[in-house]
């Protein structure tokens, strides 16, 4: 979802003079009709990767199929795909990066399995709203929440007809992106593409979305993570509510007063078991011998698909 764009063309001067924020609402609720229309969606999605730190850059290519079905109010997705790539380092090792992803969201929860370096790793966080990344309200939420909205005059996309939304930073939000510019399919309210630049400008992701077909009939059992034998799911939430907990004891010791002289000295073990229990510190779910898991794409809360380990 990042590429740099060159908008000459597209800001030149009256061309956005007309696109205000009534017709960003306008766009909105038409696309929000549109994603409601259909019951069942599935196409491809491809995402590249290219991205430059201080300790080096990696381009990845992540490859996907996604299906999603309604069920009520709820949207229940699966998305199966490869990420393949290099990481270059600026003291010049290089890494090959293959991993395989699978995302089962299944309208109570969504469970991520990846498989990198002949290791899998499978996480879970309820979740009753899925990746508002596809479309629909959900992805306007999310937009609204920590974006400022702009229309731009509408594209076509891989043949069919895109209204154009640029999503910039609200001052003082915690993003690494510096905009998103989504193409959205008028008849369906999908996201057929996404461009997004970082902070220093450079380009960092774009997604595309292919082949797509809609309200064709989806098994209901697509969406049934079925557990793997031997292989414990990291709940994500239980980890969230664990780094709270100590955050909230670190904060209150902090706030106590000075021990009177004489006063034995307090545990200097957390885990000691013979301290008080309000002074021992939570432990985590073990990690599975792998490394903590990537920053979540669009807010989802659980890993990016380009984690290739």
């Amino acid at each position: 979802m990042r590429i740099l764009v060159r908008w000459a063309a597209v800001l030149a001067a009256g061309v956005l003079g007309g696109c205000s924020s009534d017709s960003v609402e306008s766009a909105e609720r038409e696309l929000v009709r549109a994603w409601d229309r259909h019951r069942t969606l599935t196409a491809e999605r491809t995402l590249v990767t290219d991205v430059t730190t201080d300790t080096g850059t990696t381009r990845t290519t992540f490859v996907s199929s996604f299906e999603c079905m309604k069920k009520g109010d709820r949207l229940l997705v699966r998305e199966e795909g490869r990420t393949s790539g290099m990481e270059r380092r600026t003291d010049g090792a290089t890494r090959r990066i293959e991993s395989a992803l699978k995302q089962i969201h299944d309208g109570e929860y969504v469970y991520v399995l990846t498989d990198a370096f002949d290791h899998q790793t499978l996480y879970k966080r309820k979740q009753t709203i899925a990746n508002e990344a596809f479309g629909g309200r959900p992805l306007f939420h999310t937009l609204h929440e920590a974006y400022t909205l702009q229309r731009l005059p509408d594209e076509t996309v891989d043949g069919r007809l895109a209204y154009v939304i640029q999503a910039a930073p609200k001052p003082g939000a915690s993003l690494v992106t510096e905009k998103v510019v989504h193409y959205i399919d008028k008849s369906t309210g999908l996201v057929l593409k996404s461009i997004t630049t970082g902070n220093d400008g450079r380009a960092q992701t774009t997604l595309t979305v292919t082949n797509i077909k809609v309200d064709a009939p989806i098994p209901a059992e697509r969406f049934v993570f079925v557990p793997l034998p031997g292989l414990k799911a990291i709940d994500l939430d239980e980890q969230d509510r664990l780094a709270a907990e100590l955050k909230r004891r670190k904060e209150h010791a902090a706030a106590q007063p000075p021990k009177a002289p004489g006063d034995a000295p307090p545990s200097s073990d957390p885990h000691d078991e013979s301290a008080p229990p309000a002074e021992r510190e939570p432990q985590p779910a073990a990690p599975q011998d792998s490394p903590p898991p990537p920053a979540p794409p669009n807010g989802t809360g659980v890993p990016d698909p380009q984690g290739g380990g």
